[in-house]
């Protein structure tokens, strides 16, 4: 079944969100693979994309926090907060 971000075909610019990034970084099962897919045709120039700064240091925030809940018994994103 296509995902909506493999549709997308406006000419207009659309803002990229911290989610999609994450998807494609935490491989996530269900929408991981089409992030991919949305974020080469944005490197591709296919689509028309902008982000902020807020966005990326939101993404690289929870890259790290992951990292750090990686090296707990109990890898989860929560468990490294409390650690």
């Amino acid at each position: 079944m296509p995902n909506a971000l493999d549709a997308f075909d406006l000419a207009d610019t659309i803002f990229v969100d911290a989610n999609i990034f994450l998807f494609h970084v935490f491989a996530d099962p269900r929408r991981g693979d089409a992030a991919r897919r949305f974020l080469e045709r944005v490197e591709l120039a296919q689509v028309n994309a902008v982000t902020s700064v807020l966005v990326e240091n939101e993404v690289i925030f929870k890259i790290l926090l992951q990292e750090a809940a990686s090296d707990l018994d109990n890898p989860a994103v929560w468990n490294a907060r409390r650690a």
